[in-house]
């Protein structure tokens, strides 16, 4: 079915940021349909999702009815107001080309949607970000925050380390290493800021 496998950088949520995102606007719609008690979430549920499919979507122009099934589905409200005409096929093959048609000019229009909501979104993104990057034998901070009971939040090291950057992978991960003996894991550039100071001490002995 031509479906490609794409692994994204562990605990790192940008990478899937579409299903992030979709996640925020879910959990959004969710709050204000579910009771206090928050336990029929899961009889709410086809509702929300109904309603997402069937509302235009800001970035494509069109519902995910439209994009994936080829046409809007009939809502209970169209009972009331009156259902639009049908269309009538003579055949099985005249629906099918019907359909296919119907798809193809969606997905034209969804596409150049889409494009033009990615280079707003990079736009933006670049006026905020400053790239950085680290050499072979920098020493860095991890992000590695941990939470811990009855301890605030603010007052908690966000930072673990120093650890030693023994290799780079293209274009946006490191490889990091504690020490000789520990083993070496993979970062997002993200998560690192550089350390100033000597070389670890804990290094020096395994040497």
């Amino acid at each position: 079915m031509e479906i490609d496998k794409l692994r994204t950088t562990a605990f790192h949520p940008a990478c899937n940021g579409v299903v992030e995102r979709f996640h925020r606007t879910l959990n959004s719609m969710l709050g204000k349909a579910v009771s206090d008690s928050q336990r029929d979430w899961d009889d709410k549920l086809p509702l929300v999702l109904a309603a997402y499919r069937a509302t235009p979507h800001v970035s494509t122009g069109m519902t995910p009815n439209k994009l994936f099934l080829g046409r809007e589905i009939r809502m209970p409200i169209d009972l009331l107001m009156g259902l639009p005409p049908e269309e009538t096929f003579k055949t099985t093959d005249e629906y099918l080309e019907r359909l296919h048609h119907n798809a193809s000019e969606a997905y034209q229009l969804a596409r150049k949607h889409l494009r033009v909501s990615a280079e707003r979104r990079k736009r933006n993104y670049d006026i905020k970000t400053r790239p950085e990057e680290f050499s072979v034998g920098d020493w860095v901070y991890y992000h590695y925050p941990r939470r811990y009971l009855s301890k605030s939040l603010k007052w908690q090291k966000a930072y673990t380390g120093p650890y030693l950057v023994i290799r780079k992978i293209e274009p946006v991960n490191y490889v990091l290493q504690k020490s000789v003996k520990s083993k070496p894991f993979v970062v997002h550039v993200d998560k690192l800021k550089k350390c100033l100071g000597d070389t670890p001490v804990s290094w020096l002995l395994d040497n």
